[in-house]
This record gives structure tokens, C-alpha cells and sequence, in this order.
């Protein structure tokens, strides 16, 4: 679950100074939604007038996510998406204690209410796309690490029968022919608590820590699984049919990426659950696993009709 570590006042203070000299007054609020960090935003004002608006990440001792957050954030910026801007790093913990990262605010809020699931999918499967077709020349070694198809192991929320067995046989399936795919940007944690919207519009794409080089249908299907569980409903089939239109990828090895990621998300379905129930919805950690559970059946019987 989300971490618990506070910004002291005088880290707060000694961030100020290292990334705003010259503000005279500052206001810290806690974003809600996070699991990995604690995130805060910080609304600074000068002498002037002038308000400027930072989101700090805060991780437990020891992490080196910032600093892996830090390239992706750098790299990300060729996408034709809004992303952060990162501004300091702080890995060595000399503001909290722990290491910590302070980036550009991004106008907009996560998951807007009322929820237009036709104008979500779409919006975000055009954001996606062009995540997808950003330029990879030049791709640094942080982008190249082991994807999830090469790590994966059965989640303990399936037993032994023939879903587990059924499901080890997909992935397995997967690990020989992902490595023959098309390698893409891949944000890798594309989810709907990671989309900003604001008056309808897409604002922005948040949290780039897990970013990757990796085949478009890993993040696709991580997506269609996230909506599967958040919203239910058709809203994957919405998104889908528009990231069809939007790219033209080939579709035919999806059922296994369906897999992999409903696993995922069967695995993840207690933190899934809080995070979204800190957003207003109503989804505890067991009805998270029913409709992941829902989402690997489907595409299990896609996979083997």
C-alpha cells in the first residue's frame, strides 16, 4: 500500500530552497491514488505574486526508483503527450531522509467524475498510441530491462487446477514469441489512476518509473486489464477498438498479452482496490480479484477457443 512517510517541515523548507529560492510561502497537500511513493503537491509563491505548482515523490530508504524515474521522465519528453517535467533529485535523502523526487505539476485530476467511459477510452487510447510511436533513437540503458513476460511468475491468487495450468501455458507461449515482436516506448503502468483529464480533455500522463522498451501489447493489454477491474462493463473493448484505429497493430497474439496482464492484476487486485476506493469508488480487495479472475477467464478462452 501506499508508503507512509510525511515531508518534514524542514525538508519541505530545504526543497524550497533547492528548487524555488525566493518563495515566501508554500502549501503542501497529499494526492491521493499513489502505492509506491508518498506524493504530495507543493504550491509555491514568490515576492512577486507568482504561484508555481511541483508534485514530490518521497520512496522508503533504499529505493533507487528515483533515479530510474528521473531518465524515464527525461526520455519521455519526446512523447507527443503531456508528461512531467523532472525538476530535482534528491536520491541521496538529503531533504527527508529518504530519497525523493520533484517534478512539474500537471494541470487536471485522475478520474474525472462524471466518468464519459466512451470519451476515456478514446482519449486515452490516442495517448497511448502516440506513447507507442515515440522515436526511440537513442534509447537509454535504463529503457532496457526485463519486461514482466520475462519475470512473471504464478500469482498466488490462483490455485492449482486448470486455470493456473492454463495460464502458465499462455505465458509460457508468450515468452516465445514476444521476444520476436516490435520493441515500442512502453510506459508500463498505464492505468487509469496514471491519466490526467481536465473540462474532458487529456492533460497528461503521469508516473513513468516503470518505463520500458517492450512490445505495444504488453502496455495494452495492462490497460484492458486495469479497466476490466476499475470500471467493467465494455470499457476494454472501448479502448481497444480505438487504439485499432489509431495504430493498426496487429492484434493476433493479444489473448496472450490478456493473460500476463489479467495475472498481473489479479496479483496487484489489493492495491488496485485501495487506490481507487481513496478516488471515491467502491471496489474492496476481493471484488479487484473476481473481475480480474473474469478478465484472464475471457481471454483464456480467446487464447484456446
Amino acid at each position: 500500500m501506499t508508503t507512509a512517510i510525511e515531508p518534514s517541515a524542514d525538508g519541505i523548507r530545504r526543497l524550497i530552497a533547492d528548487c524555488a529560492p525566493g518563495a515566501t510561502d508554500w502549501v503542501v497537500d497529499r494526492l491521493a491514488g499513489g502505492i509506491a511513493s508518498a506524493t504530495h503537491r507543493i504550491t509555491v509563491e514568490r515576492d512577486d505574486g507568482e504561484q508555481r505548482q511541483f508534485v514530490l515523490k518521497i520512496y522508503p530508504d533504499g529505493d533507487d526508483t528515483p533515479t530510474l524515474e528521473w531518465h524515464r521522465l527525461t526520455f519521455a519528453a519526446r512523447c507527443a503527450v503531456p508528461t512531467p517535467v523532472p525538476i530535482r533529485l534528491d536520491q541521496g535523502g538529503a531533504w527527508f531522509g529518504s530519497p525523493a523526487l520533484v517534478m512539474t505539476a500537471l494541470p487536471g485530476h485522475i478520474l474525472p467524475r462524471p466518468i464519459d467511459i466512451e470519451g476515456f477510452t478514446k482519449k486515452s487510447a490516442a495517448a497511448l498510441a502516440a506513447i507507442h510511436q515515440t522515436s526511440v533513437t537513442g534509447i537509454t540503458s535504463t529503457l532496457r530491462r526485463p519486461a514482466q513476460w520475462q519475470t512473471w511468475t504464478p500469482p498466488a491468487g490462483i490455485p492449482a487446477g486448470p486455470r493456473l495450468d492454463s495460464v502458465i501455458a499462455a505465458v509460457d507461449e508468450l515468452r516465445e514469441i514476444a521476444p520476436r515482436e516490435h520493441a515500442v516506448l512502453c510506459h508500463d503502468d498505464y492505468h487509469p489512476g496514471n491519466i490526467l483529464f481536465q473540462d474532458g480533455e487529456l492533460t497528461g500522463v503521469i508516473d513513468w518509473s516503470a518505463a520500458r522498451l517492450a512490445p505495444a501489447l504488453s502496455d495494452v493489454s495492462y490497460h484492458r486489464a486495469h479497466l476490466a477491474v476499475v470500471f467493467a462493463g465494455d470499457a476494454p473493448e472501448r479502448f481497444l477498438s480505438h487504439y485499432r484505429v489509431a495504430t493498426g497493430v496487429p492484434l493476433d497474439q493479444l489473448p496472450l498479452w490478456d493473460v500476463l496482464a489479467g495475472a498481473h492484476a489479479l496479483r496487484q487486485s489489493p492495491n488496485i482496490a485501495h487506490s481507487v476506493s481513496a478516488l471515491g469508488f467502491d471496489l474492496n480487495a476481493a471484488g479487484a480479484a473476481r473481475r480480474s479472475e473474469t478478465f484472464i477467464d475471457s481471454a483464456l478462452r480467446r487464447v484456446r477457443p
